[in-house]
């Protein structure tokens, strides 16, 4: 990055770094604004239609039992997706594997998207309680905590932010790994304590919240682009800060009393255009193609989760039928339960129907005869049984046919 590719008012802000990084320009930027966008270019249309999605969103309280469990699936898609986007190489059956199946203090990439799983529930669980009141320092630290500690791609401090390492820690991104080939260079550390603390009161300040619903102020996908890209443009840690940063989002839809939409996915099949509009925002404080691109996300991710829950909704009524149980069986106790867990054991299905381990035996046979679990291991002791049919709709890549997914599920029996 060179100083000359920053917009003006980051070349006036913008400091040297140190040591090997003192030939290098980094970049301070100024606080989230609380205007409203100006300019022709913004495109209206587009976000009426994501507010309107926004709008159509159901409440945490209408859900039903079903909905609940499709709903836990989605965040772990969610972090399977927000993993992906960073370099993680891992699948939707390591984040559904479960946990009684891990090495105690595993660090692996699924232990990883599983800790990244955890912490969104739990951030979620929170931000309901408490509103935008959420969003404070204590809260990054955990989520990092939570997300990182368990990668070992991670050489860092997990839960510190880079002003709180040593001396301080610059950070360069893009370039392969060459500081002076790099495309954006954050915000120098010990800047990281007000850069933060402004986004963070930006985040949860309720008279904006309440001037954006009354039409006075940005509304949601605005606040929802502009908080994203500064908090990425701060980049407060060594690692990791683009998971930290999608759970933000998550968790504004959250504050104002949505089920999240979650967005990875569309951002994992769009990276290049995602990269490409941070760098306007972050570089030309050019926002409008950050905008447009979160709009666009909300707008597709929502018809992309609506025929993800549809198909998901429909198997327990589809498996019945093909399996023809009996209303008292285990098996038919355990068809919907399969939806929150795809792949399980014996011992674990006996616990999620609680009966004995020979009727849980009974139930995997049966289901299994009905092709709607598959043995995966080949093992005769300690065997693991996964709906296929559950995993493959999760597993397809972001928009394709749903028929196509079940297809491939069904070539697995």
């Amino acid at each position: 990055m060179k100083k000359a590719d920053l917009h003006p008012k980051l070349q006036l802000g913008a400091e040297k770094g140190s040591g090997d990084l003192q030939n290098l320009w980094f970049v301070i930027p100024p606080p989230p604004s609380r205007e409203k966008v100006a300019g022709a270019k913004l495109n209206s249309k587009l976000l009426r239609e994501a507010h309107q999605v926004l709008a159509s969103l159901p409440r945490f309280d209408d859900l039903n039992g079903v909905d609940q469990l499709i709903l836990a699936l989605l965040v772990r898609r969610e972090a399977l997706h927000s993993s992906r986007i960073e370099g993680t190489a891992s699948t939707i059956e390591q984040v559904l594997t479960p946990r009684e199946l891990f090495r105690k203090g595993e660090k692996s990439a699924r232990a990883s998207i599983v800790g990244y799983a955890q912490a969104l529930e739990d951030a979620l669980v929170d931000a309901r309680k408490r509103g935008p009141k959420i969003f404070t320092k204590d809260l990054l630290r955990k989520l990092h905590k939570d997300l990182m500690s368990r990668d070992p791609e991670f050489r860092g401090k997990p839960g510190l932010f880079r002003n709180e390492i040593g001396k301080g820690i610059y950070v360069t991104v893009g370039g392969l790994n060459r500081p002076e080939n790099s495309t954006f260079n954050p915000t120098p550390p010990k800047h990281i304590p007000r850069t933060l603390d402004e986004n963070l009161e930006w985040m949860r300040d309720d008279l904006l919240i309440e001037m954006s619903h009354a039409g006075m102020a940005p509304g949601l996908i605005v606040r929802m682009a502009r908080g994203h890209a500064h908090f990425e443009a701060i980049h407060p840690f060594s690692d990791g800060n683009g998971r930290v940063g999608r759970i933000l989002m998550a968790l504004q839809m959250v504050c104002e009393g949505f089920t999240p939409l979650y967005l990875s996915g569309y951002i994992e099949a769009h990276k290049p255009k995602y990269y490409k509009a941070l760098q306007a925002s972050q570089m030309k404080l050019n926002e409008i193609p950050i905008i447009h691109f979160i709009a666009q996300a909300v707008v597709s991710s929502f018809d992309e989760a609506q025929k993800t829950k549809k198909a998901l909704g429909a198997l327990p009524a589809t498996w019945q039928e093909r399996g023809g149980f009996r209303s008292d069986s285990a098996a038919k106790a355990s068809l919907s339960l399969l939806l929150d867990t795809p792949i399980l054991t014996v011992k674990r299905l006996q616990g999620m129907v609680k009966v004995s381990q020979p009727a849980a035996k009974r139930a995997i046979e049966q289901l299994q005869a009905a092709k709607i679990l598959r043995e995966r291991t080949g093992l005769g002791r300690n065997r693991v049984f996964a709906a296929e049919e559950v995993i493959e709709i999760l597993a397809r890549p972001f928009g394709e046919d749903i028929q196509t997914a079940l297809e491939r599920a069904e070539s697995l029996y």
